[in-house]
């Protein structure tokens, strides 16, 4: 889906793309603290199942505001397309920050939690279980970083550069 936005978001451009972005993150923010409320609820209250439809269908709507929004505020579908894509990746960030925070605060819940996978896995530490768990989620189901560096390049691209961004060294 990420790979179909960035071809959508290739002819967005100056303006366009500013306006993408911006409210791309804008709603992404507050699609952010949708997540946070649903990820503490779902930690730490047992059987949210129903709760956790009613957040998912927040986000998905607020997913198709951020879209409207780009595509009203530009009057092309693309940049639409493209907010709507930025949100769910500045979401998912907020979203992948809190939850690394919150294995972290709340290691032995998250074990408890996590106890018959920690039993299934062979491992003899539950903390590193924990840890182990929360990176594969945040890496494999959240950021899906097998497909990020195609879209940071293409987002540098459309920035203005020619090549993705470099470090650059000087000598002192």
């Amino acid at each position: 889906m990420y790979a179909a936005a960035s071809g959508v978001a290739g002819r967005a451009t100056g303006l366009d793309f500013t306006v993408a972005v911006g409210e791309g993150a804008r709603i992404g923010a507050v699609i952010g603290g949708v997540w946070l409320v649903s990820h503490t609820i779902e930690v730490f209250a047992d059987g949210a199942t129903l709760l956790s439809l009613l957040f998912f269908g927040t986000v998905f709507l607020l997913f198709g505001v951020a879209g409207f929004v780009g595509a009203r505020r530009t009057g092309r579908i693309g940049v639409g397309v493209l907010a709507a894509v930025w949100a769910a990746m500045s979401s998912s960030l907020i979203l992948v920050i809190y939850g690394f925070l919150l294995a972290y605060l709340f290691m032995g819940r998250m074990a408890a939690i996590e106890a018959p996978d920690f039993a299934r896995s062979g491992m003899h530490d539950a903390a590193a279980f924990t840890v182990a768990d929360t990176i594969f989620s945040a890496g494999v189901e959240h950021l899906r970083l097998d497909q990020s560096q195609g879209e940071l390049r293409r987002l540098q691209v459309l920035r203005g550069r020619d090549q993705p961004w470099q470090p650059v060294l000087r000598s002192v």
